[in-house]
């Protein structure tokens, strides 16, 4: 499906593919690493409020550096102890004891009110039943199976 927005025509993250960028980590769904990267960045900036697949919520965790719920035992003994945060932001650093992959994140601050900001301010006050809001704002992953 395409999304038609200010006189653009712009794929939505389904339909690019791994031939979209040059890289060379390929997940299981064709997606590169490199990719779902980039467009979980892109989400976050451009104020998405919704993730079509589990694995565009996890890039999403990661770059934003959070570990929302549900969680592996292990990291909810972190939770626990108070090294993750309520709303599942986990600081830079014990980002690698909780999950390697968090270290991606170079938010040095949890980044939920910029995501607020930033969404509030393109779609009004809707964030808090979003995907998006549900991670920053809850803690809480919407599309949850439990991951490795």
């Amino acid at each position: 499906m395409l999304f038609y927005h200010g006189g653009l025509t712009v794929p939505s993250m389904a339909e690019l593919d791994a031939t979209t960028w040059t890289t060379m980590n390929v997940t299981p769904s064709g997606m590169s690493t490199t990719t779902l990267a980039l467009m979980a960045e892109l989400a976050v900036f451009s104020a998405s409020l919704y993730f079509q697949y589990q694995h565009e919520q996890e890039a999403f965790c990661q770059f934003v550096g959070f570990c929302p719920r549900p969680r592996t035992e292990a990291q909810q003994e972190y939770f626990e102890q108070g090294t993750i945060h309520e709303n599942g932001y986990v600081e830079n650093a014990v980002r690698p004891k909780v999950d390697a992959r968090l270290s991606r994140s170079t938010f040095v601050a949890d980044p939920a009110q910029l995501i607020t900001r930033l969404t509030e301010t393109r779609h009004c006050p809707s964030l808090a039943d979003s995907h998006v809001g549900r991670i920053i704002i809850k803690g809480l992953k919407p599309l949850s199976e439990p991951c490795d």
